[in-house]
């Protein structure tokens, strides 16, 4: 028994956005049981990384016998049948709503009168934005059951986005929805995460008060200084380490006082120092993240910029510990950088791990509770402006950042940095527009078994601040498979004498899974290549010239010694 069918391309059009028809229409068979079937309840996987399933019509109605139309596409190449792969490959499209925002094609998708279910992770993000269309995705959350709930709860953790989604449902008195192991499992969560801000906010004020006693001229960065401008509660997130800007005088004061306090320095970089306590361990499963026992870090930091690790050169705005301002949290008063550079920091921070190829959604998240909170305050963006200074390349970081932020979480935007966007280079904006969203859901760690990600999509836009050819081929080079670290890595497991076997074996699978991330997902961006180029060349083409001028000169101004190190 078999049963051929012809797939054609057929996108309709449903409301403004683009929606697509999903229909089977037997071709010719030879069983009798053979009936043309709905597909109207296929979904998505739930995993964002996942190959995308095609969401276009299998119909041929005029010649049901007839194979034309499918050798004709299945002949075509790559190039010439992106619409079809892209289906595949990427998350759905976005496109033009009725009122001119971006939407996401695959919402609704109507299939016979039915409809078809988004990836839980893209309600999730609906849910939890500032669109005021709550009740909306409310809706939307109720159709999904305890298993997809269950496969989430571990990128939920992974995203920081946990708790937060947490005390929404609690707010909008929605928690009912969610399964009751899934509801437990969470509220378990935020009351190990209470007892650990606890606990942490006892070793931040011992700290405190002996770099006081010491004479260190610091201050408090990221962490509970962001609370509550940036995160309403601390409970809500989960914090891994303390962070402290010092500068060169009282650095090595600094360090005195974190090993007299039983600190050991673990891993240092030009300008950043970790310290970590003997007994920590390996980082703790998602779950355990929260227990007030898990392994935290303390942070020195001279600077932030990090162009060691992705070769982007940038003037870094000068924070300064004579600059800062007393906050208070809970009992504790300390001093810590006023709100204009606590913005510019999350933005450097969340801009600096986006090139290396991994963000946090919680972080962006942050920035679009910001946003949302302070949009309209003049003065607040105005002293933003005066500390960038007229730096082109920084001013198209607070863009990049903030629209990524807005666009996750329909954030509304800064009129000055709507301003800003219109001058943002065609190609950043085609990035952001397009693969913006699709990276940021997708499994970026290689430590995480992933087939085809789209972590090595953030290549397109890195190579956009590289200021020449060559610097660009190198970083593809390295970034596309790093086989020289994962052979290193390799040969010294083998090479361990006292590992076990299940060890050694236990290991090299780590290697393997690593080594398949970076494999596929360099696949996945060598495929989409034709896509970008197409996309880029378009976008460029109706850009005005004085945006191309625009975009040669912020390039021109990297510098040519950059390099990426491994």
């Amino acid at each position: 028994m078999f049963l051929s069918v012809i797939s054609t391309l057929r996108p309709t059009r449903e409301d403004g956005e683009r929606a697509s028809v999903i229909r089977a229409a037997p071709c010719k068979s030879r069983c009798r049981r053979a009936r043309r079937r709905r597909l109207s309840e296929l979904s998505l996987p739930q995993d964002s990384s996942a190959l995308r399933t095609s969401r276009y019509a299998l119909e041929n109605r005029r010649s049901r016998s007839s194979s034309k139309r499918g050798k004709a596409i299945c002949s075509r190449g790559p190039a010439k049948c992106l619409r079809f792969w892209s289906a595949i490959l990427d998350s759905p499209r976005q496109v033009q709503g009725p009122r001119g925002e971006r939407e996401t094609s695959g919402r609704h998708c109507r299939a016979g009168g039915g409809f078809m279910k988004r990836p839980l992770a893209q309600v999730i993000l609906d849910f939890l934005s500032f669109s005021g269309k709550t009740n909306d995705h409310t809706n939307e959350l109720r159709g999904f059951h305890r298993r997809e709930w269950d496969r989430a709860i571990t990128w939920l953790h992974d995203a920081g986005l946990a708790l937060y989604l947490l005390q929404k449902l609690k707010d909008t008195n929605t928690t009912g929805l969610l399964p009751r192991p899934t509801l437990s499992r969470l509220e378990e969560n935020l009351s190990a995460n209470r007892q650990r801000v606890a606990y942490m906010a006892g070793q931040f004020d011992f700290l405190n008060q002996k770099l006081n006693d010491a004479g260190v001229r610091y201050a408090v960065v990221k962490g509970v200084s962001l609370v509550p401008q940036f995160c309403p509660d601390a409970s809500l997130r989960h914090q891994s380490d303390l962070d402290y800007l010092v500068d060169n005088q009282s650095l090595r004061l600094a360090q005195r006082v974190l090993e007299d306090a039983g600190y050991s320095l673990k891993e240092h970089k030009t300008n950043e120092f970790t310290f970590l306590m003997p007994s920590a361990g390996a980082p703790p499963p998602a779950d355990e993240q929260y227990e007030a026992q898990a392994p935290h870090a303390v942070e020195l930091r001279l600077a932030f910029w990090d162009s060691d690790s992705h070769g982007v050169f940038l003037t870094e705005p000068k924070f300064s510990v004579d600059n800062t301002r007393t906050h208070q949290w809970q009992e504790l008063v300390f001093r810590a950088l006023p709100e204009e550079d606590a913005f510019l920091l999350q933005i450097i921070h969340a801009f600096n791990h986006i090139l290396t190829g991994w963000v946090r959604m919680c972080w962006l998240y942050e920035i679009a509770y910001f946003l949302n909170q302070r949009s309209t305050d003049r003065l607040l963006w105005e002293r933003v402006e005066h500390r960038i200074a007229g730096d082109p390349l920084l001013r198209e970081i607070v863009v990049v950042v903030s629209e990524l932020s807005a666009e996750l979480f329909r954030a509304p935007l800064p009129a000055m940095f709507r301003a800003w966007g219109e001058d943002l280079r065609p190609a950043v904006q085609i990035w952001i527009q397009n693969y913006g969203r699709p990276w940021v859901l997708a499994k970026n760690r290689a430590d995480q078994f992933s087939l085809f990600s789209a972590a090595k999509l953030v290549l397109f836009l890195h190579q956009q601040y590289l200021p020449d050819a060559r610097a660009r081929r190198n970083l593809v080079r390295i970034r596309l498979l790093p086989w020289e670290r994962l052979s290193r890595r390799a040969r010294s497991i083998t090479a361990k004498s006292s590992i076990n076997s299940r060890g050694r074996r236990r290991q090299l699978e780590r290697v393997l899974i690593r080594f398949v991330f970076h494999v596929t997902g360099g696949l996945r961006y060598l495929w989409e290549i034709p896509r970008w180029r197409r996309l880029a060349k378009a976008a460029a083409h109706f850009a005005p010239s004085t945006r191309r001028d625009a975009a040669t000169d912020l390039v021109s101004t990297q510098s040519p010694e950059s390099t990426i190190q491994l």
